[in-house]
């Protein structure tokens, strides 16, 4: 099943939830495994919670808007994250998160970066009107 969403969040963490129950509701309705649903939930919940936490000097007294677009289409779904924060290219800027040792002994930062890394299939970044726009592909398919 194609479709073409867009989703209008604002800079708040109390819009997740809501959000996150969309995402699941839409992935069970286009065929999309629990896993897979999972999947993107987690990657989203994590890159929103950065964006919502990290991109915006006026945190506390700024409104802004980040949009959300998903598009599937055959066996590849697209994720693309809009936001008009500071500008960072998690690809070349964030570091690598420390996934190995004790949990308590790691450095705080970075997993969800890492979740993104290895749970979506392509993911590409660019800097366009003033705006960061992050691109996220994961193969729902047959062959996923």
């Amino acid at each position: 099943m194609d479709f073409d969403r867009e989703f209008s969040l604002r800079n708040d963490l109390d819009e997740i939830p809501d959000f996150a129950e969309a995402i699941e509701s839409l992935g069970e309705r286009s065929g999309l495994t629990s896993a897979q649903v999972y999947q993107i939930n987690l990657v989203l919940d994590e890159l929103l919670t950065n964006i919502i936490s990290y991109a915006y000097q006026d945190i506390d007294t700024g409104s802004h808007t980040i949009k959300v677009r998903l598009a599937r289409r055959d066996d590849q779904l697209t994720a693309e994250l809009i936001d008009d924060g500071k500008a960072f290219d998690p690809l070349r800027e964030a570091p690598e998160a420390i996934i190995n040792g004790a949990v308590d002994a790691r450095p705080i930062g970075g997993l969800g970066l890492h979740f993104m890394r290895t749970l979506m299939d392509e993911v590409r970044y660019q800097r366009l009107d003033n705006c960061n726009q992050l691109t996220l592909i994961k193969y729902v398919g047959k062959s996923a």
